[in-house]
């Protein structure tokens, strides 16, 4: 499932080109400061939550989301980078 991006990243994109062709081979969205900001916000609040775990804890979450990659990465990286 592929959640709408923020109206920054329709104007504001970064372009990745292949070294062999020198093609643009996909359009990756460039965060605004707000959006940046926000995720550090966002980053520091879970920082509280996962300091307080024990590593085994953050062991075993970090397995479920290891499977999850592996299990999504067919095509995953192409659809999150991906802007039509």
């Amino acid at each position: 499932m592929c959640l709408p991006l923020p109206l920054s990243y329709q104007y504001s994109v970064l372009l990745s080109t292949s070294q062999a062709t020198n093609k643009v081979i996909t359009r990756c969205p460039k965060a605004t400061q707000t959006e940046m900001q926000a995720a550090v916000d966002s980053c520091k609040e879970a920082f509280e939550t996962w300091s307080q775990m024990t590593t085994l804890t953050r062991q075993q979450i970090m397995f479920k989301y290891q499977a999850l990659i592996k299990r999504d990465l067919v095509g995953g990286i192409e659809k999150l980078c991906k802007i039509s």
